[in-house]
């Protein structure tokens, strides 16, 4: 048996306005051809196909069950164009699109430059826009569709948004190397008494998690800001201690600049570093790009 011709994507398109207009003349209007060449067409796709594809009614056409069956995978074929399309359209996008993203401080000091340096190495002319917030901020920013990731501290398990991944970090101790506490391996929140603390302000999830330990025992907070750099510095040049996570000062840390000395104490709960992203959505290459590499610098500070 001789197989039939390859079909004419034309053909095919002609075909699919003729069935869903159910009249010749108004398919040609719509693709602004003549009804004589849309006819032309399907005829010749009938003859292709060695069946006839409508049934011509006196005010229009019908479909007949070879007809049907054609529309249906005709259909099927045009979505996953459209869907080939979309893609490319992202590939284009990794070499020339734009990035949004929502971050705390210290993850957008101590863990976005490795993540942006790594994607302009293979995506050189992605432009990228970073907005610096608390947490709060950064789910609303990502649930509003005004950032395309988000990475935060203590996402809660509730969130609509879908997490990649997740960092277990401990809270400790910055101080400066010379300080009368930096050669120890541990510390309780008690060993802190007496001395000048800075801490988080409220606008960070930071401030949630050192509240018992606040209540519990009475520290000798100096400072309370929403600046983790502030917070850093002064524990880098003065006597006091800076109450967080290593993230954001690995590097001094690394150049013995400070120490970081974990506190033990089941009054300071583990933080969770979250990288997110909205559900239900199509998943763009450029947002799978970016969290990936958010997942390779996450394994390298994570503590779990």
């Amino acid at each position: 048996m001789k197989l039939p011709q390859s079909i004419d994507s034309t053909a095919l398109r002609y075909f699919q306005a003729a069935a869903t207009a159910c009249s010749m003349r108004r398919a040609a209007d719509q693709l602004n051809v003549s009804p004589s060449a849309l006819s032309r067409q399907i005829s010749a796709l009938e003859e292709k196909l060695g069946a006839p594809l409508f049934e011509r009614m006196p005010r229009g056409v019908k479909l007949t069950s070879a007809g049907e069956i054609l529309l249906f995978h005709a259909e099927q074929s045009f979505k996953e164009l459209d869907r080939a399309q979309k893609a490319i359209a992202e590939l284009k996008g990794l070499r020339r699109g734009q990035i949004n993203i929502a971050i705390v401080e210290s993850a957008a000091r101590g863990l976005l430059p490795p993540v942006l340096a790594a994607l302009w190495a293979r995506h050189a002319d992605v432009k990228v826009s970073v907005q610096v917030a608390g947490t709060y901020e950064v789910l609303r920013r990502v649930e509003r569709g005004e950032a395309d990731i988000g990475i935060a501290f203590n996402v809660l398990r509730e969130t609509d948004l879908m997490v990649v991944d997740v960092a277990r970090l401990r809270i400790g101790a910055i101080m400066s190397r010379n300080h009368e506490l930096a050669g120890r391996k541990s510390l309780k929140v008690q060993d802190l008494v007496g001395r000048p603390v800075f801490l988080a302000d409220s606008s960070l999830m930071l401030r949630d998690a050192l509240a018992d330990a606040e209540r519990s025992w009475a520290l000798d907070v100096r400072l309370v800001t929403n600046s983790i750099t502030l917070m850093s510095a002064l524990a880098a040049t003065t006597n006091g201690i800076a109450l967080k996570t290593k993230v954001g000062v690995s590097e001094e840390i690394e150049r013995g600049e400070l120490n970081f000395v974990p506190v033990d104490d089941r009054r300071l709960p583990v933080q969770h570093l979250a990288v997110v992203v909205r559900r239900n959505l199509a998943f763009p290459a450029l947002v799978n790009t970016i969290a990936k590499e958010c997942t390779t610098a996450l394994s390298r500070i994570r503590e779990d």
